[in-house]
Formats: C-alpha cells, sequence, structure tokens
C-alpha cells in the first residue's frame, strides 16, 4: 500500500473516530472531569503562598514534527525538575501527520499534541471535543498564566466559535519592540546590498532613487561585465510547500525577497475603509514589478534567482559572485574577502518622497493542546507543566538555559550573556541538540528565544546604522493567515500562493513592458477567479476582530 493511500486512509478513520466522539458532546468545549466547573473555587496556581509539595505525574507529549529532539537535554532535564513532572515526547516517522491521523482514529491521542496550527486536525480535534478549551484549563489551574502571556496570544487565535483551544509558540508583539535589545533580537533585515569594494570601485554613487540605482548597476555592469549585477535572494522555488514556510505575496513572510518591498513602502496589504485589500491590485506593486522588468530588460536581473535554491544563493553571495542583493545581510559565512555594504532605502520614487521600511510580523507557526483524556492529577500536572513555561522564568529557561551554566546577566543586568560553556562550543550550531536550548518551543517569544545569541557584529552595527529606525511591528500581517488548510479559505490560499509562484517570474522577465502587463493582467484575472474576493473578506473579517 502506497504512502498517499495509507495517508488518506488514516485521515478517513480519523475523521470517523472524532464525528463518534463528537456526537456525544454537546458542545467542542471540554470542561475536565472531576474539576470545578468555570466560574467555580479554581485550583490555585503555583506561587509563594502554595505548599511546594506536589504529586509528580507522567505523560506524553507528541510533537507532529519527525525533527523535533527528543533528547534528555540538559535544559530538558530542569524543566522536568522545576515542575515535578516526567514527560515522553513522541515524533512521527515523517512529517506527513500519518502518525496523528492514526491516533485520532484509534483514540490513543497522547496528553499534549503540538503541531503547526494550519493543520486540518487541529480543527477536527477542536470540533470533536477531544481537547481543552484551554480558557477554562488556565481559569482552573494556572490563573497567572492568562497575564504571563501575552493577550495578543488570545486575542487573535480564537477559534470560529470565539474561545482559545491551543497556545501558539510566539507572537510579535509591543513587549518585544519595547525592549532595548530589540536590534540584537531582529538583525536579520531583508534590504539592498552591494558587495563593498566593487561599490568603492565605481565611487560610491548616489541610491536614492530607482533611477539612481539602475545607474549605479550599470556602472557595475561596465566595469564589471563578468558580475551578474542584481539578484533576488530568497525566491522560493517549490510551490506550496515553499510558500508556507518561505512566504509569498499572499502569505505573511515579514518584508517578503520578492523585490523591493520595503523600498517601495509596500505590505502584501491594504486597508482602506476597514476593508483589506491584497497588494496585487495596489498600482505601487506593478509599479515596483514594472521596474525588475525594466531592470531584466536591461540585462541588470539575474534570471537565476528565480531557479536556485537556497544553498546556491547562499554560495553566490557568499563567495562574492553577485555584485548586488536583496535578501539577509546578516545570515551569511562570506569568504575571506568578501564583505557587502547596505545600501539606504529610497527616499524618492517617481517624484514623490518615500519612506521605506522593514515589515517585521508574525503569530506562531504551532498549536500546543491539551487533549480531552487527560484528567485528575495528570491534567494538574499538565498544566504545571505549560504553565510554567509561560512564566519569565520557564521563558528563560527554555530560550536561554540555566542562569550560571549557560548564561549570566551582563552588568546592568539588561541583557543575558554566554558563558563559556556556549563560547567555547567547538561547533555552536549543535546548541539546541546538545543542550536542549528551544526543545521546549510551546510557549516562548522571540525576546527569550533569540536574544541570548544575536550579537552585534560590525556588519549589524553598519546595518542598524542605515535601518535601524525603519523596523515597523505589524501584529496584524501575522494574523491574518494562514487558515486551517482544509479550509475554504486554506484551499483558496494555496491556488494563489502557486499563481505567485507561475506569474512573477514571467512578469520581471517579460520581454516587453507590454507583455508584462498583460502577464499581471492575467495574474490578478486567475486570482480573482480562484477566490481572491473571498480571500479579501477573510483578512477583512480578521481585521474587523484585530481592531
Amino acid at each position: 500500500m502506497n504512502k498517499k493511500l495509507m495517508s488518506i486512509m488514516s485521515l478517513v478513520l480519523a475523521v470517523c473516530f472524532l464525528a463518534v466522539m463528537a456526537a456525544g458532546c454537546t458542545s467542542g468545549a471540554k470542561t475536565p472531569e472531576g474539576t470545578p466547573a468555570p466560574g467555580a473555587e479554581a485550583t490555585k496556581a503555583p506561587d509563594d503562598d502554595q505548599p511546594a509539595e506536589t504529586k509528580k505525574v507522567s505523560f506524553t507529549q507528541f510533537w507532529n514534527m519527525a525533527s523535533h529532539n527528543i533528547e534528555q537535554t540538559e535544559i530538558f532535564v530542569e524543566l522536568l525538575k522545576r515542575t515535578n513532572v516526567d514527560v515522553t515526547y513522541e515524533v512521527p516517522t515523517s512529517d506527513d501527520g500519518q502518525k496523528l491521523n492514526i491516533m485520532m482514529s484509534s483514540g490513543a491521542l497522547p496528553e499534549i499534541v503540538s503541531t503547526p496550527r494550519t493543520n486540518a486536525a487541529v480543527g477536527k480535534m477542536i470540533d470533536a471535543g477531544a481537547v481543552y478549551c484551554i480558557n477554562d484549563l488556565m481559569e482552573q489551574y494556572y490563573p497567572s498564566m492568562l497575564t504571563d502571556i501575552e493577550p495578543e496570544y488570545f486575542a487573535y487565535h480564537k477559534y470560529k466559535d470565539g474561545k482559545n483551544y491551543y497556545w501558539t509558540n510566539y507572537i510579535y508583539t509591543p513587549f518585544v519592540l519595547s525592549h532595548d535589545t530589540w536590534p540584537k533580537v531582529e538583525a536579520v533585515f531583508r534590504n539592498t546590498n552591494v558587495r563593498a569594494d566593487v561599490w568603492e570601485a565605481i565611487g560610491k554613487p548616489d541610491v536614492s532613487t530607482p533611477e539612481a540605482y539602475k545607474a549605479m548597476l550599470m556602472q557595475i555592469k561596465e566595469k564589471f561585465p563578468d558580475l551578474p549585477t542584481y539578484y533576488m535572494q530568497g525566491y522560493p522555488t517549490s510551490s506550496v510547500a515553499a510558500g508556507q514556510s518561505e512566504g509569498s505575496l499572499f502569505i505573511n513572510s515579514d518584508s517578503p525577497s520578492w523585490g523591493l518591498f520595503g523600498e517601495w513602502g509596500l505590505t502584501q496589504y491594504d486597508v482602506a475603509d476597514d476593508k483589506v485589500t491584497s497588494v496585487i491590485r495596489n498600482p505601487k506593486f506593478f509599479e515596483m514589478v514594472s521596474y525588475l522588468n525594466d531592470l531584466y530588460r536591461s540585462g541588470l536581473l539575474d534570471a537565476s534567482c528565480f531557479v536556485d535554491g537556497s544553498d546556491i544563493a547562499n554560495q553566490k553571495i557568499d563567495n562574492g559572485q553577485i555584485a548586488s542583493f536583496h535578501g539577509t545581510i546578516g545570515n551569511h559565512g562570506y569568504t575571506a574577502g568578501v564583505e557587502y555594504a547596505t545600501i539606504p532605502y529610497f527616499t524618492e520614487i517617481n517624484g514623490e518622497a518615500v519612506e521605506g521600511f522593514y515589515n517585521k510580523s508574525g503569530a506562531g507557526w504551532l498549536a500546543t493542546m491539551v487533549t480531552s483524556k487527560t484528567t485528575g492529577d495528570v491534567l494538574e500536572g499538565v498544566m504545571r507543566f505549560l504553565g510554567y513555561q509561560a512564566t519569565m522564568e520557564g521563558r528563560q529557561l527554555c530560550g536561554w538555559g540555566i542562569e550560571g551554566r549557560h548564561w549570566e546577566w551582563n552588568d546592568d543586568k539588561s541583557a543575558p550573556v554566554q558563558t563559556e560553556v556556549l563560547t567555547n562550543m567547538a561547533d555552536p550550531s549543535d546548541k539546541t541538540k546538545k543542550f536542549g536550548f528551544w526543545q521546549n518551543r510551546a510557549l516562548h517569544d522571540q525576546y527569550y528565544c533569540n536574544s541570548l545569541w544575536e550579537t552585534w557584529t560590525d556588519e549589524r552595527l553598519a546595518w542598524y546604522e542605515v535601518y535601524g529606525d525603519r523596523m515597523k511591528l505589524d501584529i496584524f500581517d501575522g494574523v491574518r493567515n494562514p487558515p486551517l488548510d482544509d479550509s475554504a479559505e486554506g484551499i483558496i490560499l494555496a491556488k494563489l500562493i502557486d499563481h505567485s509562484f507561475v506569474y512573477y517570474p514571467k512578469m520581471v522577465m517579460a520581454e516587453s513592458a507590454d507583455q508584462c502587463k498583460a502577464m499581471y493582467d492575467e495574474f490578478v484575472s486567475k486570482c480573482e477567479a480562484d477566490g481572491l474576493v473571498a480571500m479579501e473578506k477573510y483578512w477583512t473579517d480578521k481585521w474587523v476582530l484585530f481592531k
């Protein structure tokens, strides 16, 4: 029996099982068996007034990601010790969801399930009452979670009944932006860069307008005819799967690498009179695409960026084989002698002043749920385990490690500093597997996730001097997408993403300006025929809730 057929059969069995469960439920929201109903006296959350003694319990957390680290790492063991539980991590043998579907169909769901929040299984488990409403759980078992976790988590992750059924792993919030260490946390910034020695060789010309930037590329082409001039790093090369992880024109991905979005002051959506529309309808979007097409027809845009995988793209940039690229300057390991300089955003486009920006968004990709089979002391232990991870101390443990062992405060206690245990590692990339950083990522935020690891390199200092005041936090861009994979909107979104992969190269590499416009019109028509208006209504409904 082939893999695809097995997956289909397991999903069918799962749906049947959950339908039976749902038939016996009056509501998808579950109240823990043998516990006070919502509104009754709640079990106190662990605090200074509660006895330290708690009953040790054992349970399982299923991570629907084959790559998840399940080793008994230092940080994981310390987390178990602090919460007085034993947890077994389980993962599938592949990422196709087959094991989770089998668990659902057989009634063998573990106490905790963590899976990508767009997984169709999330909605099925909620509708069948197979998982608890977490609002009830937090109120009964760990009320401090309601204040430990930023309110945006609950406001933007409600199910269709207005309740919350899962915790997500992060969301960009004003809390993150308010920290002085924000530049350290988010120094990965998509912008336009030029090889420093090449820029120096042509006299560092003005690049404050699109015309000036094109003129610079022409100078480079004349002086270095064998060096590709402009390259778009980060263009996804594999349809929908890449779109979900790397972003597209329709799904949040910060400021996309598909051209000069930040330079043109564009996001992936527009709002007017409380109606949300796609950026592809914005005349400035086509203006930007037309400019890229002009670069291509002038022999200045390297078309290989549309087919190169990320490894090839990074290799070209790291080895200095590209004169100028649009992408993340902070994520490279340049070979000796290779250096790139940041180029400021355009100050004027077509005679109008413009303020470019880097749009930072994100609303988590993980859903962690507690299954309704979990009751009594085990349920209390599960909530103790998850609740502690939501506290400041818990977030520091999961994101930074053990204080004194892996990190310590700097002199003014404003930021964590790595200890020699980490700085002396032969292979720093091994820190997650060896010590367990981010292994317990059901609840964290980007500050506690990243701030121990981001450092002020000369490259990033130069970047921050140019772009530091141009970061824009856009929470809505993070929460408007994506819908559940099997929902009507999820199916529409997949089609729109596919269209964007097909038509974006066609527009940019058109043989004439007229053909570029024809491809653009065809692109919009295809999207409208496949549900763009319905997708925009979905976003608009999200906007109304967001406000």
